[in-house]
């Protein structure tokens, strides 16, 4: 048996840890540079805002309702997320941590006790050690356990908890657009066959569903049937890659900014990287304008493969220079800037170049990467990063950092 554990509404379940006031109001966090809704309480989504709807689209609907919105308090959410992960793990299961907000436990096949009383058990303890509100599904597979979570959140009469003991009862009115690694392709082509509910696809055969959704999509049926194919990862998987984007506040065409950011956003990556102690050889850089502009939006991207694995930060800055110098368009006012790398492989397991090795000086890296730990991030930059590195997101209503800085820790007046 499989437990999923999903935090309910968890950015906005972190801010009214901190901030009682906003339980039972309607609160929205916004992404980097205050732009889109990434999270949303309940009563914000009853009012009619959406995911990933730009605040400028939902702005009379926040002053009509009274919405709070917030920027995005990342590394508040990571501790708080660290602290759910923690408690869950006081219950002695192997656990998966599946992303910043859900993990999976694997229970003994012959447990015992009574799976609800567990299940109840796991919510009333990770909401008194954390303050966050969380929604647990028990069922025999972890797709199962998606299905069950599913109706926890839509159904106020389960109180957090659901054991899903009949799946095939369950899926009778559960579309295929929810089916955990259902798609919206492989939906729209299920719905034109005539197939809309879990219910029908799982009767289907299975040379037929092999054929329509892979293999993949085979094991995901199978799983509904309730036969286990996915176990528990309790190894974090190594990372296929690293993301830095940023979406700016006022669109510019400046080729200062933007090439500063860019060379800010790799040398990030690359201390990532060393931290990990992983290297890549490939680079991505991205530009596009606002994709709300009246006018068609304007995607440009270029990539490299190095010849050597590296996360020497003079090398990938040399390389996203040059980039830069290929796609930047005078006349494009830029809304997105991001870099990626791709390709990771372990510091000692990478493949090494026919060419010969690249020059590079580990101990400098090391020595920029103390300091910037010790003190703060951008105490040591390069030149190309600009005068002001961090170049920090705008975030006009910004919460404490309550968990991870001793300046921003809640205080209590007793007076």
């Amino acid at each position: 048996m499989f437990a999923l554990i999903d935090c309910n509404n968890f950015f906005v379940s972190c801010e009214r840890v901190f901030n009682p006031k906003l339980i039972g109001k309607p609160v929205v966090v916004l992404s980097n540079n205050d732009g889109c809704a990434i999270a949303r309480s309940n009563e914000a989504k009853e009012v009619g805002v959406k995911m990933g709807d730009p605040l400028f689209k939902f702005k009379e609907l926040k002053l009509r309702h009274d919405i709070t919105t917030l920027s995005s308090n990342f590394s508040l959410y990571a501790d708080m997320s660290q602290r759910v992960f923690q408690t869950l793990q006081t219950f002695g299961f192997p656990i998966e941590v599946y992303s910043i907000d859900e993990a999976f436990l694997l229970l003994p096949s012959d447990f015992g006790e009574d799976l609800q009383v567990l299940a109840i058990e796991i919510r009333q303890k990770v909401e008194k050690w954390t303050g966050i509100p969380v929604s647990v599904g028990i069922a025999k597979t972890k797709t199962l356990t998606k299905v069950a979570n599913h109706y926890v959140k839509r159904t106020p009469n389960m109180k957090g908890t659901f054991v899903l003991d009949s799946p095939e009862k369950w899926l009778t009115n559960f579309e295929v657009s929810n089916i955990w690694g259902i798609g919206r392709k492989y939906s729209e082509k299920l719905n034109g066959m005539g197939i809309r509910y879990a219910h029908q696809l799982i009767k289907q055969d299975d040379l037929w569903i092999k054929k329509q959704l892979t293999a993949l999509g085979l094991q995901t049926v199978y799983e509904l049937r309730g036969q286990s194919c996915h176990s528990l990862n309790i190894e974090p998987e190594t990372r296929k890659s690293f993301l830095c984007s940023r979406s700016l506040k006022i669109p510019t065409a400046k080729e200062d900014l933007l090439r500063s950011k860019a060379a800010h956003f790799i040398a990030k990556l690359c201390a990532k990287l060393r931290k990990h102690k992983l290297k890549a050889s490939y680079i991505t850089l991205f530009m596009s304008s606002s994709r709300f502009e009246k006018e068609k939006s304007i995607s440009l991207s270029t990539y490299r493969l190095l010849n050597e694995a590296s996360n020497y930060t003079p090398i990938f800055l040399q390389w996203v220079d040059q980039m830069f110098t290929e796609i930047h368009n005078p006349r494009i006012l830029y809304k997105r800037i991001g870099v990626m790398v791709a390709e990771i492989s372990s510091n000692s397991a990478h493949q090494l170049s026919f060419n010969g090795s690249t020059k590079e000086n580990p101990a400098l890296m090391k020595i920029v990467d103390q300091i910037n730990n010790r003190y703060e991030r951008g105490s040591i930059h390069f030149a190309s990063e600009g005068v002001t590195p961090s170049l920090r997101s705008s975030q006009e209503n910004l919460s404490s950092k309550f968990t991870t800085d001793w300046n921003e820790l809640l205080t209590i007046n007793l007076d």
